[in-house]
């Protein structure tokens, strides 16, 4: 089993596909957002830069990835419910 989401034309796709995508990318987000949150400390990053900097750039990727499958979640539900809609 596959989760699809697509943009543009669609093709006859199942409910459950957009439902599982919504729910993968909103655990995902939260799974990002939970370590945002958390005070861990992290290692690694560009050598050359103070350890300040490369948490800063870290915290920087990790909440645009964070807000990019929030967004993705947000639209797979709304493709859910435009399903759900389509077929009462």
């Amino acid at each position: 089993m596959s989760v699809k989401i697509t943009f543009g034309k669609k093709e006859q796709t199942h409910w459950l596909s957009p439902l599982l995508g919504g729910i993968i990318s909103f655990l995902l987000s939260a799974t990002a957002f939970w370590f945002l949150l958390s005070d861990e400390e992290v290692q690694g990053g560009i050598p050359f830069l103070p350890d300040h900097i490369n948490t800063t750039i870290g915290q920087i990727f990790v909440a645009a990835g964070g807000i990019f499958t929030a967004l993705l979640g947000l639209y797979a539900f709304y493709e859910f419910s435009k399903m759900v809609k389509k077929a009462k």
